[in-house]
């Protein structure tokens, strides 16, 4: 086998092309190892993402959205795109019946698997303290 050393701020081409990468923070090593593991370690590794169209009362999405969003943010006039960490698909059915109960358009769900530069940004805000 070869080793290449590639040091690059685009994490999405690191992903791609790398079997193994380092994760650097103030000239220190925070962490080593292949990525499906780094990933693994900054925590929920897949998120949901609804885009969901309503007619009427912008606040009907807030009785919708569970607790545990992440986010939800108006992409257009109509149209909300909440990010939810991963539900199990019991869960995912629930919230379904329930935005439809609510009279809600579901446009796409979409699940979202963590990406390298997302592991980077927590490993990097955590071993900052939180505020970076």
């Amino acid at each position: 086998g070869k080793t290449i050393f590639l040091n690059s701020h685009l994490l999405q081409e690191i992903e791609l092309v790398c079997d193994r990468v380092a994760i650097l923070f103030e000239g220190e090593v925070l962490k080593v190892g292949p990525v499906t593991e780094l990933t693994n370690l900054a925590g929920d590794t897949e998120t949901l993402e609804a885009t969901l169209e309503l007619e009427g009362d912008a606040e009907t999405i807030t009785g919708v959205v569970p607790e545990q969003a992440t986010s939800c943010d108006r992409i257009g006039e109509n149209r909300f795109r909440v990010t939810i960490p991963s539900l199990d698909q019991a869960h995912i059915d629930e919230l379904v019946d329930t935005i439809r109960q609510q009279g809600l358009s579901i446009i796409s769900i979409n699940r979202q698997k963590l990406t390298l530069e997302e592991a980077f940004l927590r490993l990097v805000r955590g071993a900052a303290g939180g505020d970076s």
